[in-house]
C-alpha cells in the first residue's frame, strides 16, 4: 500500500490494531516483579487508600523520589479497573500509544506523506525497549510521552506563521510542566539540551529568547498549584528533591543509585532497538543518499538528530544509569531509520534491507536452536523445568514463526521492510509475557509467595521485611505499617519523626519479636543471603519457607487459653 492510497482511517486503524496486539492482549498475563512495578503499585494503593493526593507515600512513611503526576495517572487506573496488574500497567502502555499517535501526526503534518509517518509510528511500537516499557509498570513512558510532545509542539512552533506559534509555545509548556510533575527538574532540562543547539547550528539564537518565555511562563503555572501545596504539606520536599534526588544523584558516584560506565547506553542501544537494528545499516545508506523527492526539510533532519543524541550524551554523563532513561530516544530514532529507509528504497538499492531481514531470520534460527538444545539439555541449565513444557514449546514457537517469517520475506523485506518485521515479531512480542520460567517468577515475581505467607498470619500480624521487599510484601498484605530494616530508598521517609521506631536492625528486631511473643503473629521476610543473620534471631522450630532467593519466618503467636 502506498502513501498515494493509504488514508489516514485505514492508517490510524492499522496502528490502533497494532497496538492492541503489542501492548493490551497480554498486558495482564505476567505477574507483577519486583522492585518497580510493586513499587510504584503500592504507592497509588496508599494514595487511593488514605485520600493524601498531595503527598506520595511508600509504606506509609513519605516517598519523595519522585513528583506526583505518575502516581496520580496510577491511582486513576487502580480505581478504575481494580488492583490488579493490568490496572498497575495500563497507563505506561496507553502513554506509550499515545507517543506513538502524536509522532504520526507529527511526521504527517511537516512532510504531507502518510507512509513516512505510518512507518515511524510503526517502527516506535515495535521497539523492544519501548515494547517492554510501555507494557511495564514504570513512569519513564509517561515521561516519554510529555517530553515527546514538548519536544516536537516545540519544532511545530519554530517553522509556524507568527499567528499560531504562541498557542502551540502554550501547549509546550503545559507539556513541559506535566513532565516536571512526572519526573522533576531533569524534565526540563531535555528539551533545552536539545532546542539550544538546534538554534545555535541555525545561528538563530534571537529565537531561544524570543520562544523561550511563554512556555517558561505556563510551565511555572502548571507547576505551581502542586509545588505550593507540597512546600505547605511537607517543607523539607523541594530541598530533598533538587539536591539529593537531582544533583547528588546525577553527579555523585557515591550518592548515584545504578551505578555504570559512560558507554553502557550506546553498548545496549543496538538490543534495545532490535528488530530494526539490522536496518540501521539501510538507513544510514539512506540518509547519506540525495534524494530530492523524498529529503527532509534540513532543518528537521538536523532537529531529529539532536532530538535523539542529546539525551543519550546527557543520561550518558550522568553517574546513574538505567536503560529507561534513554526513552527519549526512541522517538526520533524511528523517524531517522523510516526516513533513512525509504530513501534507501527510493534509490533502488536493495542489498542492505535484504541482509538486514536475513540476519534477522539467523536470529530467531539461533535462539530457536538454542532453546531447543537447552531444552533437550544439551547445553546449559535448562531455563524450563520438567513441569513447563508449553511455556517451552511456545518459546520455540515464537521464535520459529519469527525465522520463517523473515526468511521467507527476505526479498519482499526490501518493499515493505515495515510490514514484514512487525509481522516477524509478532510471535515473540505475545510470547515473552507467556513463557516467563518458573525461576524468573519465582525470584522476580514473588506475588504467590508472599501470598501463601499472608495465607498463615492473622490479619493484625507484626511484619518485619528487608527494604528491597517493602513494596512487594506492601501491595501483597494490603499493608504500609510495615517494620523495614536495611531500609534502602525508604531511609528518608523512616528516618522522620513520625515513624520512630519502623526502621529496625537486629536488636529492633529481637525486641518485637519479645514483645508480641504470644500476643501477635511475627512473620520476617528477606533474601535469602541474609539467612545468617535473621535466623540467629528467631526462636527455634518456628516456620520457615522460601522460594526464588526469598525467604521467610514465620513465629505463631501462643494459642489462647
Amino acid at each position: 500500500m502506498t502513501s498515494r492510497n493509504r488514508s489516514w482511517p485505514s492508517a490510524g486503524l492499522v496502528l490502533l490494531i497494532a497496538f492492541g496486539i503489542f501492548y493490551l492482549v497480554t498486558l495482564g498475563a505476567r505477574p507483577l516483579s519486583r522492585p518497580d512495578e510493586f513499587r510504584y503499585a503500592e504507592i497509588a494503593r496508599e494514595m487511593l487508600t488514605t485520600g493524601d493526593w498531595v503527598t506520595p507515600r511508600f509504606n506509609g512513611v513519605r516517598y519523595f523520589e519522585k513528583p506526583v503526576l505518575g502516581h496520580w495517572v496510577n491511582a486513576a487506573s487502580l480505581a478504575v479497573f481494580g488492583e490488579n496488574a493490568f490496572a498497575v500497567r495500563l497507563p505506561m502502555a496507553l502513554t506509550t500509544g499515545l507517543t506513538a499517535l502524536f509522532l504520526y501526526g507529527f511526521v504527517r503534518r511537516l512532510t504531507r506523506r502518510v507512509e513516512l509517518a505510518f512507518d515511524s509510528s510503526a517502527i516506535q511500537l515495535s521497539f523492544l525497549a519501548v515494547w517492554a516499557m510501555g507494557s511495564m509498570a514504570i513512569l519513564d513512558p509517561i515521561l516519554n510521552l510529555w517530553l515527546t510532545l514538548s519536544v516536537g509542539l516545540w519544532y511545530e512552533s519554530y517553522i509556524a506563521p507568527p499567528t499560531k506559534r504562541r498557542g502551540l509555545q502554550t501547549l509546550v509548556g503545559i507539556c513541559c510542566g506535566l513532565a516536571f510533575l512526572t519526573k522533576g527538574f531533569l524534565a526540563l532540562a531535555i528539551p533545552v539540551l536539545i532546542v539550544g543547539p538546534f538554534l545555535a547550528w541555525q545561528r538563530d539564537w534571537r529565537r531561544l529568547l524570543d520562544d523561550a518565555w511563554l512556555p517558561i511562563v505556563v510551565a511555572a503555572a502548571v507547576i505551581a498549584p502542586w509545588a505550593l501545596l507540597i512546600h505547605w504539606h511537607e517543607p523539607d520536599f523541594w530541598r530533598y528533591f533538587f539536591w539529593e534526588e537531582h544533583i547528588r544523584r546525577y553527579f555523585s558516584e557515591e550518592k548515584a543509585q545504578h551505578s555504570q560506565p559512560f558507554w553502557l547506553f550506546f553498548a545496549a542501544l543496538p538490543a534495545m532497538a532490535l528488530p530494526w537494528t539490522f536496518h540501521a545499516p539501510a538507513a544510514l545508506l539512506g540518509l547519506r543518499r540525495a534524494s530530492p523527492n523524498l529529503a527532509l526539510d534540513p532543518r528537521l533532519l538536523r532537529f531529529t538528530v539532536l532530538w535523539f543524541a542529546m539525551p543519550l550524551l546527557f543520561f550518558s554523563a550522568s553517574s546513574g544509569k538505567l536503560l529507561s532513561y534513554i526513552l527519549p530516544c526512541f522517538p526520533p530514532l524511528a523517524l531517522l531509520l523510516a526516513h533513512g529507509m525509504e530513501r534507501y528504497r527510493a534509490s533502488g538499492r536493495r542489498a542492505a534491507l535484504e541482509r538486514g531481514t536475513l540476519g534477522l531470520a539467523l536470529l530467531f534460527a539461533a535462539g530457536f536452536s538454542y532453546l531447543l538444545g537447552n531444552g533437550l539439555g544439551a547445553f546449559g541449565t535448562p531455563l524450563f523445568s520438567a513441569g513447563e513444557p508449553l511455556r517451552w514449546i511456545l518459546s520455540l514457537a515464537a521464535c520459529a514463526w519469527g525465522a520463517w517469517i523473515a526468511g521467507r520475506h527476505v526479498r519482499q523485506a526490501a518493499d515493505y521492510p515495515v510490514r514484514v518485521l512487525g509481522v516477524t515479531i509478532l510471535g515473540l512480542l505475545l510470547a515473552i509475557p507467556l513463557v516467563i520460567p518458573d525461576s524468573t517468577r519465582h525470584s522476580k515475581m514473588p506475588g504467590l509467595f508472599l501470598e501463601q505467607q499472608k495465607a498463615l498470619v492473622a490479619p493484625d500480624a507484626v511484619i518485619i521485611v528487608k527494604g528491597q521487599l517493602a513494596g512487594s510484601v506492601a501491595w501483597v498484605f494490603r499493608r504500609s505499617d510495615l517494620y523495614v530494616f536495611d531500609p534502602n530508598e525508604l531511609q528518608y521517609g523512616l528516618s522522620q519523626p513520625d515513624a520512630a521506631g519502623r526502621a529496625v536492625d537486629s536488636t529492633g528486631i529481637s525486641r518485637l519479636i519479645r514483645a508480641n511473643a504470644g500476643r501477635r503473629d511475627v512473620l520476617i521476610i528477606t533474601r535469602t543471603n541474609d539467612n545468617a543473620p535473621v535466623a540467629a534471631l528467631v526462636p527455634p522450630d518456628v516456620h520457615y519457607a522460601q522460594q526464588g532467593g526469598l525467604a521467610a519466618w514465620y513465629i505463631a503467636a501462643a494459642p489462647p487459653h
